[in-house]
């Protein structure tokens, strides 16, 4: 007998959902701007360079892919740490 699957696509929408509920309260503008440079490296060093004829060694590329995630790791980091410390344990 055929049962449907745990894994249904409502199940990845309420995920997505109950995601993007926790990354509202980041700031979200940096979040996004990590968004923004990953896809511009991606755009200029993975399409355009190569149209416009540029070849690159094997080193360059890995060090221009390396600057780039860094890059909007740092931004993502930046945008979903929270601002205010955590509490304190009180002490006696």
């Amino acid at each position: 007998m055929w049962r449907r699957p745990r894994h249904s696509p409502a199940s990845l929408a309420r995920w997505c959902s109950s995601s993007s509920r926790w990354i509202e309260g980041a700031p979200t503008s940096l979040v996004a701007a990590g968004f923004v440079v990953l896809a511009l490296g991606g755009l200029v060093f993975g399409y355009v360079l190569p149209l416009l004829g540029v070849e690159q060694d094997q080193n360059t590329a890995i060090y221009e892919s390396l600057v780039v995630r860094s890059i909007a790791g740092a931004l993502f980091v930046c945008g979903l740490v929270s601002g205010r410390p955590l509490p304190s344990p009180d002490r006696p």
